[in-house]
């Protein structure tokens, strides 16, 4: 029996899901997407085309030639398919490599079912140490279960309102890395939940970047599609050096958002310099590297080559940081 089915056959049997729990199947990551109408969970390892995919569809009615189940020490009744689903069109798809198993949930199981669902695999592999969870902007929070295994939460679509994004992060109680992937509407505050994460990857910063940034209080940042003129990165430069904020830094990235419309002039790494005293890179007093390479939920903010990274220091206690600018990227790292 493969690990899908043994994995399926836990819901309506007692005995399996002991198994699976006797055995200690090691499962590096689950990864749960949450939105209105379905549920999909993955369990894998870092290759994802090894993903076990289930998908939790939200239904009116079971759909023909589907087998009947019920998950055990509870009245949630469930049928699965041996078919995988487009979530607009319901027909066959592959995705990462291999089709969803369809498990179908009545909507009027709707609010207990998310419940249940995530307890089972929790319960399931009770030792995954990656449990994380990505959820749809818009989705009514209050069906969206939160444990406290979770550590890494994901909020995506194309808009968000940043109160309904602070209540989404705040329900994890001990929140370490977070995406924001829609635009945020509506002002950031200041020791937001946003911004006072470990490790924080937005994907559609845009106007929102000085609030974002300059209230960063984390280790790791990673900014995409940002809207800002270069003052922006001085400004961050000068508070390092002057030790006003940024002090837990450890790396900070920002990537320009480039539109043919936009009047917002490119970035010039000569700007910068003239702005900020730093110099050439020491080899005697930094590596030419930082090959330390960071995981946000399931992205990998990856090494850089810092060889030709101009080089500044901390005035108040000497640390030592590094930094790139180009047209359309900034790059900062903190070395010791």
């Amino acid at each position: 029996m493969s690990f899908t089915e043994t994995t399926l056959l836990s819901f309506c049997s007692t005995r399996t899901k002991r198994m699976i729990k006797s055995t200690n199947w090691k499962v590096p990551r689950l990864y749960f997407t949450i939105t209105e109408k379905y549920i999909s969970v993955h369990l894998c390892h870092d290759d994802w085309l090894n993903a076990l995919s289930l998908m939790v569809l939200y239904v009116d009615q079971f759909m023909e030639n589907s087998e009947v189940s019920k998950l055990r020490n509870s009245s949630l009744e469930l049928r699965f398919m041996k078919l995988g689903f487009t979530r607009e069109n319901r027909i066959p798809v592959e995705y990462y490599g291999k089709s969803y198993d369809v498990i179908q949930v009545l909507n009027e199981f709707l609010d207990d079912s998310r419940h249940e669902l995530y307890k089972h695999f929790i319960a399931l592999f009770p030792n995954t140490p990656k449990i994380q969870l990505n959820t749809e902007a818009g989705t009514d929070l209050r069906l969206v279960p939160i444990s406290k295994y979770v550590r890494d939460l994901k909020l995506s679509g194309l808009e968000a309102d940043v109160d309904y994004a602070e209540e989404y992060f705040s329900k994890c109680k001990n929140l370490q890395r977070a995406v924001v992937e829609p635009v945020l509407k509506g002002e950031v505050k200041e020791n937001s939940k946003i911004t006072s994460v470990k490790r924080l990857l937005c994907l559609n910063t845009e106007l929102q970047t000085r609030s974002l940034i300059f209230k960063f209080n984390g280790q790791v940042a990673t900014f995409q599609n940002c809207r800002c003129n270069v003052n922006v990165i001085i400004d961050v430069l000068k508070l390092w050096i002057s030790n006003e904020a940024f002090q837990n830094v450890e790396r900070l990235s920002m990537i320009r958002m480039y539109c043919s419309w936009d009047n917002i002039p490119w970035w010039t790494e000569d700007v910068v310099l003239q702005a900020i005293e730093s110099s050439p890179s020491d080899p005697s007093k930094r590596p030419d590297n930082c090959g330390k390479k960071y995981e946000v939920v399931s992205w990998i903010i990856k090494p850089l080559k810092c060889a030709d990274y101009r080089d500044i220091t901390r005035k108040t206690d000497g640390k030592r940081a590094s930094f790139h600018v180009d047209a359309s990227s900034f790059r900062f790292v903190v070395w010791n």
